[in-house]
């Protein structure tokens, strides 16, 4: 699941930019899948504290309050391009996590 969640990532985030530059928007379906991933079982780290450390990572309030902002972006179709760096930023941030 973990590296399923990582190729899901990668391949959403560069097709995603592509996406972005000609009609200013992302694939929502996609995006959503990906965060429905999110959702991994503790037995998938090799640590439960890997775990927690994900979650506490996702959970801050900034970055919250970033996701919220680019998914109602999303949602709404109205993505401009400090969502979409906010949205890749979120992105690439919990890919790393999971790959520590």
């Amino acid at each position: 699941m973990k590296t399923h969640l990582t190729n899901l990532i990668i391949s959403f985030l560069e097709d995603s930019l592509e996406q972005f530059n000609k009609y200013q928007t992302v694939d929502k379906n996609e995006y959503f899948k990906i965060s429905d991933c999110l959702s991994l079982f503790k037995n998938e780290f090799d640590t439960e504290e890997k775990h927690k450390y994900l979650f506490r990572f996702i959970n801050q309030p900034h970055r919250t309050a970033e996701k919220h902002l680019f998914e109602k972006a999303i949602i709404n179709g109205d993505l401009d391009e400090c969502n979409f760096l906010r949205m890749n930023n979120y992105l690439l941030g919990i890919k790393d996590w999971i790959n520590k």
